[in-house]
């Protein structure tokens, strides 16, 4: 039995052993873990502030550009409506001068019109003087070439006769 004893206390001791090996790798690869889970902690933590400052400077970025894109629609809007007022003012300030304007030309018109038409009547009038004129110069004419050949036919008639006396 005590060969038997011995062998048990041997397993024991070996299981002792082994136990402990265990229990120091368990130890050292808890040690390990530890370590990377610090080491990923820390990783972890310097990206989340990395990432935070980043997105503090994404924020300030974007609230800068907001800024300046609502200073510079503030100052579009104003010069939109001044440019507004000013055409409103410019139109109010010329539609009594065009209406004027259009009525002296409507007046101008009229009255050129007028002119117009009285040099028409006017021409019209003149061309039918000179027809008159024309168409008794033409009777005179016919009856001046009537008398000249009537002359010089009683001219022609004389010579004959002279010549004939002769």
């Amino acid at each position: 039995m005590t060969e038997r004893l011995d062998r048990i206390e041997a397993i024991l001791l070996q299981l002792s052993e082994r136990q402990d090996r265990f229990q120091g790798q368990l130890e050292q690869s808890t040690q390990q873990l530890s370590e990377r889970q610090d080491r990923f902690q820390e990783q972890l933590e310097q990206s989340t502030q990395q990432l935070s400052e980043r997105q503090d400077r994404f924020q300030g970025q974007l609230e800068q550009s907001t800024q300046q894109l609502s200073e510079r629609q503030d100052r579009f809007q104003g010069q939109l409506e001044q440019f507004n007022q000013q055409t409103r003012q410019l139109i109010q300030d010329t539609a009594g001068d065009l209406v004027s304007l259009l009525s002296t030309l409507a007046s101008d018109l009229d009255a050129l019109n007028a002119n117009v038409n009285a040099y028409i009547a006017q021409s019209n009038a003149f061309l039918a003087a000179e027809q008159r004129d024309r168409a008794e110069f033409r009777q005179q004419m016919v009856g001046l070439q009537t008398e000249t050949r009537n002359i010089l036919r009683e001219l022609a008639q004389r010579r004959q006769s002279q010549n004939g006396d002769e």
